[in-house]
């Protein structure tokens, strides 16, 4: 659906840039869309205008004025407020039907409309019956929200907001042409059924769409093999999709070959993720991969048993209902067992996992199975015949019910004990050598130290000038192979925490003071502008400090010469919010995503130059996360950062 909110924000974008738009102008830039090919499923792009009670009847005449002399609003009655239904193009013979509508009078429309307007966000109203119905082929539908605010206005409120809207740009949907627009002519009809329900209720009365006209799971002869059961979201609305195989589609599975079954699922489980993509973005490709997939299962069974044997991997069917759970020979073979030797329960499977590891799985596969989790992966020991322990990844996808409820699963095993062997072999060798490499670096800064505090001395200028820059140089490479010995502590699991419970803010404050130097060398200054004095977190004090100096360190480096740096400590929904605000460079757009990545730093000239390990905003993600935080950044390129973290506040009454 970001195609067509695209379309709104062009209409926003008309309205912003002209001072008046009049009905041409709005028809030429509809025609010049040309929606019908460009967005199918659309029934038309409007204007809607806000009409307070007392200029009513001034609009009502104003409309008549350009030729339409029976215009009037509709329905008819006294209200504190007015909308009115201005332009629709295409203006055809159904969008001249919904001419004059107020949608704020309509309970379901005006719920989106408010929550479009108090968030400036595109919004969605639930199921309607457009008013574009005539009497046949009548179809569920939806409008979509954007809000248009007077030029130049302060939106910053909710109240400023609704204080200085003008009305809105909107678009109404026949459910039934959009989805022959997004997924095509229901060309997939013979393999897959895709029904789709306002909100969380599948029933009746939240019916939006199906291509079979059989309720799933209300008809007997509805009852299939494959089904999925998913939410989406759409512009701030939700919907349930249901997926299921049609008799067409199971009529082509061998049901006595479990393998074959199994990946039938899968491919149900991803034509079911394609549907929700194409939905959500409207990428017709989603649904031309879906399409490959399903054709080449018809074409041969045979290949997805070959790309399983090809790839080495296990296969495992849970019928979750029954407990009973198919192992393929493979899957038997990685742990040293002949086909014979492993039985067809949980239990077989359970016991074989580490007792270390049984526990975390248990608990990783209940998330996923009671919906808390989008996927289920997890890496864990199993035990091998002969007695060692073998590293596997594990993967698996549920199918569940039109409920949302979970009847089976099904999943691949990969042998990942060399890749744990080389991963074991890495990080010693990276650890040794960091740490031969620490003792003599920390003995020659020292020495560079006392030499440049003329200890020994006092020092030519070019001389000390040389002697500043090999300081310099040491610093920075201590500081690599600790951040080098911090990351492999945190991936081996070796890093120690020291929990306390204690007071945030001289936490903070001990950070800003031990950083002000390092600000003082770059022209900026640190100010704590927002405290919250006796809040307290369970935290360990001094990796809590690494973090502030990550942060600080980070803003002043990317901040311009005579900046200010500001730290903020706030509420927010029960955690305690930590801020570093800059007002330096910001942070490029196409480097967003990497930013928490190891050893990334902004390429460009502007920032290269400030220096860096690449490894620090890596590093305080994982001891945030690690102290039950989260954190996240907010940036404007020529602008400023915000770089914030969250953490759970702690209260003694807790403990008891």
């Amino acid at each position: 659906m970001l195609a067509y909110e695209q379309v709104l924000r062009g209409g926003i974008a008309l309205f912003n840039a002209s001072d008046t738009v009049t009905r041409q102008d709005w028809h030429a830039y509809i025609s010049s869309l040309e929606i019908d090919k460009n967005f199918p499923g659309i029934q038309g792009i409007g204007f809607s205008r806000r009409i307070p009670a007392s200029a009513l009847d001034h609009h009502i005449q104003a409309i008549r004025a350009e030729g339409f002399a029976d215009f009037t609003v509709k329905p008819a009655g006294h209200r504190d407020e007015y909308t009115s239904i201005v332009y629709l193009e295409p203006f055809d013979a159904r969008n001249q039907r919904a001419f004059g509508f107020d949608m704020f009078s309509e309970p379901t429309r005006r719920a989106a409309m408010v929550q479009a307007r108090d968030t400036g966000r595109p919004a969605t109203t639930g199921k309607v019956i457009l008013k574009q119905e005539t009497s046949t082929d009548v179809q569920s539908g939806f409008l979509m929200y954007l809000p248009l605010y007077a030029e130049g206005a302060a939106i910053d409120s909710v109240a400023q907001r609704e204080q200085s809207l003008i009305g809105y740009v909107y678009s109404p949907f026949r459910m039934k042409d959009l989805m022959r627009g997004i997924l095509g002519q229901e060309g997939r009809d013979a393999e897959i059924d895709l029904e789709i329900y306002d909100g969380d209720d599948v029933s009746d009365g939240s019916l939006m769409y199906d291509n079979d006209g059989v309720i799933q799971g209300r008809n007997s002869d509805k009852l299939r093999l494959f089904s999925n059961v998913g939410k989406i979201d759409i512009q701030g609305h939700g919907w349930t999709l249901v997926i299921t195989s049609t008799p067409a589609f199971e009529a082509r599975i061998d049901r006595a070959k479990p393998t074959i079954v199994a990946l039938a699922g899968i491919v149900i489980s991803f034509l079911f993720f394609a549907v929700v993509w194409s939905l959500a973005t409207h990428r017709s490709r989603a649904l031309k991969l879906a399409g490959h997939m399903t054709d080449a299962f018809r074409r041969s069974e045979e290949r997805f048993e070959l790309a399983i044997r090809g790839a080495n991997d296990g296969l495992w069917d849970w019928d979750i209902q029954t407990n009973i759970v198919y192992f393929s020979p493979r899957w038997k073979a990685m742990l040293g067992y002949a086909e014979d030797e492993v039985g067809d329960t949980v239990e077989a499977w359970n016991k074989r996992i580490h007792p270390d590891d049984l526990g975390r799985v248990e608990d990783e596969v209940k998330a996923y199975l009671d919906g808390n989790q989008a996927h289920y992966q997890s890496e864990y020991r199993v035990r091998h015949k002969e007695g060692h322990f073998v590293w596997i990844l594990d993967r698996g996808i549920a199918q569940r019910d039109a409920k949302g409820k979970p009847y089976r699963m099904v999943g691949i095993y990969t042998d990942i004990s060399q890749q744990k062997k080389m991963d074991r072999l890495k990080s010693e060798f990276v650890s040794t050598v960091s740490h031969e490499l620490r003792t003599p670096l920390t003995s020659i800064r020292g020495s560079l130290g006392l030499v440049a505090g003329e200890v020994a001395g006092e020092l030519p200028a070019q001389a000390k000038a040389l002697i500043d820059i090999a300081y310099s140089n040491t610093e920075r490479l201590l500081t690599l192979i600790n951040d080098i010995l911090d990351i492999e502590k945190i991936q081996s699991g070796k890093i120690d925490f020291d929990f306390k419970p204690q007071p945030l803010m001289p936490l903070v404050e001990q950070a800003i003071s031990a950083n002000t130097g390092y600000a003082e060398r770059h022209n900026v200054t640190f100010t704590l502008v927002e405290g919250l004095p006796g809040v307290m977190v369970n935290v360990d004090g001094e990796r809590l400090r690494q973090v502030m100096s990550n942060l600080l360190s980070n803003a002043a480096k990317f901040s311009h010469a005579d900046g200010k740096v500001e730290v903020t400590v706030s509420l927010e929904n029960q955690r305690v919010r930590i801020a570093v605000i800059d007002h330096g460079v910001g942070v490029p757009d196409d480097f967003r995503g990497h930013i928490f990545d190891k050893f990334t730093q902004a390429d460009s000239s502007d920032t290269r130059h400030k220096g860096g390990t690449g490894l620090g905003l890596s590093i305080t993600k994982s001891i945030v996360e690690m102290m039950q935080g989260a954190i996240g950044f907010d940036s404007t390129p020529g602008v400023g950062t915000t770089f914030y973290f969250t953490l759970p506040l702690w209260h003694e009454a807790s403990e008891t």
